[in-house]
């Protein structure tokens, strides 16, 4: 059985050198591009994924959306993404099957508490890197039909162009 990923969004985000500055300069670009990694994570490993970001005072965002693909969920202020984050781990009945993926050693130590694994952000993103990295190489080779078809294909224009 897949396990449950539950993602300190914003932890995660500063923690990944790829997006942390695109994250400073737009946060909404940062967002996507964070939910665009973790959706091909979730596509190559079948791993449930929930990001909590920390919501802003005022929103007009859902509080519980799907994004991409992947659960997201933004705190309502004045409670943090950390709060959340502990919340969902007390309610958990199977935390056997949760990995929390914090670098925030209240967040960390609570799960820790509660027989919950851990994994820091930052050694998390490289191994999503990783994982991408070995999934994309096997996504991009083209089929042995295609590449006849582009053979022939370049060849008659070769043949026409004389």
């Amino acid at each position: 059985m897949p396990r449950s990923l539950i993602i300190d969004g914003y932890n995660l985000a500063f923690a990944w050198k790829e997006v942390r500055p695109l994250l400073l300069s737009n946060q909404q670009k940062g967002r996507e591009r964070l939910l665009d990694l973790l959706r091909r994570y979730k596509k190559a490993t079948g791993q449930e994924v929930l990001v909590v970001f920390d919501g802003p005072k005022e929103s007009s965002q859902p509080r519980l959306q799907t994004v991409q693909g992947i659960k997201t969920t933004y705190s309502a202020f004045p409670k943090t993404a950390d709060d959340d984050i502990r919340k969902m781990i007390q309610a958990c009945a199977d935390k056997g099957r949760l990995l929390v993926i914090s670098s925030d050693h209240q967040v960390s130590g609570f799960a820790e508490r509660r027989n919950v694994e851990t994994m820091g952000s930052g050694t998390f993103a490289q191994k999503v890197e990783q994982v991408l990295a070995g999934s994309t190489e096997a996504e991009e080779k083209p089929q042995k039909a295609d590449v006849a078809d582009w053979l022939k294909f370049f060849q008659r224009d070769k043949n026409t162009d004389d």
